[in-house]
C-alpha cells in the first residue's frame, strides 16, 4: 500500500470515528494531526490530487436548471463549483473565489456576458482566468473576439462538449 493510500484510509477511518464518538476532542486532535501529516506528504511529494486542490469552477447563467445541472454534473467529477444566475455581482464573486475557469452565457438578462468577459480581462488580477462564452443566440465571431474570451460554445451542447473545452484550458 502507497502512502498516499495508507494516508487517505487513516483520515477517513479517523473521521467516521470521531462521528460515532463520545470522546469528540480526542478525535478532533488526532484529526488535526493527521491533517498536518497529510500537509506535509502533498507537500513533500508534489501530490495534485482533488483532496488537495480542486479546481474551482464559476457558472454565471439565468437559466436555473442549467445551472443545477451543470452543478450536480461537474461536481460529480471532483471539481468545487460555485454559481450565479445574474451578471450582477460578477466581479465581486470572482475576488472572492478566485476560480480556475468560467463558464459564462452571454444573454443574461441584467447583463451582456461579452461585456462583463471583457471588464474581467481588462483586470491585471483577473486576465489570466479562462472563460468559455456559450449561447443559444446567433453569435458574430468577431465579438467573441472583443469579448478576450478563451472558447465560445453554442447551446445546446454536450456536457462532454463542455469539459472538453474545459480541461483543454485548465492546466495542472
Amino acid at each position: 500500500m502507497s502512502e498516499h493510500s495508507y494516508l487517505i484510509g487513516k483520515f477517513i477511518g479517523l473521521y467516521v470515528e470521531a462521528i460515532y464518538s463520545k470522546s469528540l476532542r480526542y478525535y478532533i486532535s488526532r484529526l488535526k494531526n493527521e491533517i498536518y501529516v497529510w500537509r506535509q506528504f502533498c507537500g513533500r511529494v508534489m501530490v495534485y490530487c482533488s483532496i488537495c486542490m480542486m479546481q474551482k469552477i464559476l457558472v454565471v447563467d439565468n437559466d436555473k436548471d442549467l445551472l443545477e445541472m451543470m452543478e450536480m454534473s461537474l461536481s460529480r467529477l471532483g471539481y468545487d463549483i460555485t454559481t450565479l444566475a445574474k451578471g450582477s455581482g460578477f466581479l465581486s464573486i470572482i475576488e472572492s473565489i478566485r476560480p480556475d475557469i468560467i463558464l459564462l452565457d452571454i444573454f443574461l438578462g441584467d447583463a451582456d456576458g461579452r461585456n462583463l468577459c471583457y471588464q474581467m480581462k481588462l483586470h491585471p488580477a483577473y486576465q489570466n482566468i479562462p472563460v468559455i462564452l456559450y449561447s443559444a443566440g446567433h453569435i458574430s465571431f468577431s465579438t467573441i473576439q472583443k469579448s478576450k474570451a478563451d472558447e465560445f460554445i453554442v447551446k445546446p451542447f454536450e456536457i462532454d462538449q463542455l469539459l472538453g473545452k474545459i480541461k483543454e484550458l485548465l492546466v495542472i
